[in-house]
């Protein structure tokens, strides 16, 4: 390229109060600014991209001197210069990036934007979540991409607890040159070609004032089913770009991300039992929907459907009350738009009240409702039961159970069936930092199994090395319960006892000494009478297929640890015994029956 033909094009880019009309300057080089403008400019070194030179300055008050010489000069530096030797503000170095991600949530469609997490419009990221990285540099035609579809995995810093986004291993983020856009979507998608890239970089050139990612929002694959979790997601695109700022020496990159995506929130009939013992608060239980149409929403925390809209549009049919009752949702009347959403309120989302006596030895339902002991056995077999109430206590009840629930738990239930029969516990050796239950009353008192289950899940990061507790998460998948409950968990020795003292009827464990005392090692009660018999008349009604009837010597974990090689189980007799013993936790001859709180 001639030195004029460089020059051309430098003055071709430059402007002067908007006079391309994007409202933004491209920084010069001095030397071609004079030019461009055909008069001299005297350059401060704060509007300098380069140290200040003072030689520059010698020559600029000389102004009559040697006026070819000068012409000459500053020809030369317009056509040795680059862009990217003169950045934007960042002292001619290129920083690291620190990026954080932010969702800034959906906007009703009556204008009011919501700011809680998942449960409300706001999606909350979490590790292993997944972004693509674009950065663009250069104005107008001399536009290019330096970062295509790098991939920024969250991850859990140790010291801070909040998430970082970090590339790949070996992948090193560096930007702060000048005229650089940096832009952001999710979820990541690997299937982004060349092709596809080509296209965002022209969109960009040729449509600066739009999405970056336009081009790629019309093709987004969204799945008419999204009753699964990561189906919803998957749909879900979200896209972002910043401004960056510098701090601690890093370019530091806050995006918020924007959903290209209209919602549906559908809101279904509730029943609202209002319980006789004052010390439980109410519990309301939305209806389950059956979905009939190719569109399949996805139930939320809260009971509601969310179902993101694709460009078809297609009506949303389903039922409710074992079929009894149908409704259409036509999503496209009046149709939202992307980043908004409409709530549809299913026969106006009507409260049934029922006033109701919770008990111990109640069927819970697979959809969340209760049905009293004493229901017809005819009643209860066409029921879907999943459990029986065995305690109703608010004192003995965990903490982390309640916390899940948001301070609104109502009760505990034990599964009708085994999550597994012959299975170990975890990691003999390894002390997971649990309350060491060596006596009766540690025992006794160890009654939030939800907080042990969730402790080794944020300690070990999954239950692949702790098959007990793998088989009791694993059975939310074979059995699943409604989002108004803590979902299946292994419970914690305490929960055991309660069982045992509730529904097997044995009188030893209802005794204050025995509850408070310190007699520690393996420990049990006679007397007790057939306590499998007993346990299993509670679950007299439910069909056969659907329980497993409890068996005389048979032996359950629970999620209390005894130390660091031991843990321990609770076995039950025909013969009137009872017992909480130790075992190896990589013994394997031991079942697991689940539980929940809702």
């Amino acid at each position: 390229m001639t030195a004029l033909a460089r020059f051309g094009r430098l003055r071709k880019t430059f402007r002067i109060n908007g006079a391309h009309g994007f409202g933004r300057y491209k920084r010069m080089p001095c030397a071609a600014l004079a030019m461009a403008s055909n008069s001299t400019v005297l350059c401060a070194p704060s509007l300098l991209s380069e140290p200040f030179n003072p030689y520059t300055r010698m020559n600029m008050k000389i102004q009559n001197i040697y006026p070819l010489l000068q012409a000459a000069l500053l020809l030369l530096l317009a056509v040795s210069c680059t862009q990217a030797e003169f950045p934007d503000a960042q002292d001619n170095v290129a920083r690291p990036l620190a990026i954080s991600v932010t969702d800034g949530g959906y906007t009703s469609t009556e204008g009011k934007t919501t700011r809680a997490v998942e449960n409300g419009y706001t999606t909350e990221f979490t590790e292993g979540d997944a972004c693509g990285l674009f950065m663009v540099r250069g104005l107008y035609s001399d536009k290019k991409m330096i970062y295509s579809n790098v991939k920024l995995t969250a991850e859990r810093d140790v010291a801070t607890g909040s998430l970082v986004w970090k590339p790949e291993a070996g992948t090193t983020l560096a930007g702060g040159l000048s005229d650089e856009e940096y832009y952001l979507y999710y979820p990541y998608r690997s299937d982004l070609d060349n092709t596809v890239i080509s296209n965002l970089l022209e969109h960009a050139i040729e449509f600066p004032e739009e999405n970056f990612f336009k081009p790629i929002s019309y093709d987004w694959p969204v799945k008419t089913d999204q009753s699964s979790y990561a189906d919803y997601t998957a749909s879900d695109l979200m896209t972002a770009s910043c401004t960056p700022t510098l701090e601690n020496g890093k370019l530091r990159l806050d995006f918020v991300m924007a959903h290209e995506l209209p919602l549906v929130v559908i809101e279904m009939p509730k029943t609202v039992y209002k319980f006789t013992d004052a010390r439980i608060p109410d519990y309301t239980v939305p209806s389950a929907a059956t979905f009939t149409s190719a569109a399949e929403p996805l139930r939320m925390a809260d009971g509601t459907y969310r179902y993101l809209v694709p460009p078809s549009m297609p009506a949303i049919w389903g039922s409710y009350d074992d079929g009894d009752r149908e409704f259409t949702i036509n999503t496209s009347a009046p149709h939202p738009i992307k980043g908004e959403y409409k709530r549809y309120k299913v026969d106006g989302a009507v409260k049934t009240i029922r006033n109701y006596i919770l008990q111990v030895g109640d069927f819970f339902l697979a959809d969340g409702n209760l049905m009293p002991n004493y229901a017809e056995a005819y009643d209860v077999q066409t029921a879907n039961v999943v459990g029986i109430v065995f305690q109703t206590d608010p004192s003995r009840i965990g903490q982390a159970e309640k916390d899940k629930l948001g301070g609104n738990v109502h009760g505990l239930v034990m599964a009708v069936k085994n999550a597994t029969t012959f299975q170990s516990w975890g990691l003999f050796g390894t002390d997971e930092d649990l309350a060491k239950c060596e006596t009766k009353a540690r025992n006794y008192s160890d009654i939030s199994g939800y907080g042990n289950c969730e402790h080794i899940r944020a300690n070990r990061g999954n239950f692949d090395r702790y098959p007990a507790f793998k088989a009791a998460d694993g059975y939310n998948t074979t059995c699943p319960v409604p989002t108004t409950t803590t979902g299946w968990y292994l419970p914690a020795s305490g929960q055991w006892w309660d069982i045992l003292q509730n529904l097997g009827g044995c009188t030893a464990l209802a005794k204050p000494d025995e509850q408070a005392s310190s007699q520690d090692d393996d420990f049990g009660w006679s007397g007790q009478g057939d306590v499998p018999a007993a346990l299993n008349a509670w679950m007299e009604k439910i069909a056969t297929d659907s329980k497993d009837n409890f068996r005389s010597g048979r032996w359950f974990w629970s999620s209390s640890e005894y130390s660091e090689f031991f843990a321990r189980y609770w076995y039950v007799q025909s013969n009137g015994r009872v017992g909480c013993y130790w075992d190896r936790k990589d013994g394997s001859s031991v079942g697991v029956r689940p539980v929940l709180a809702f």
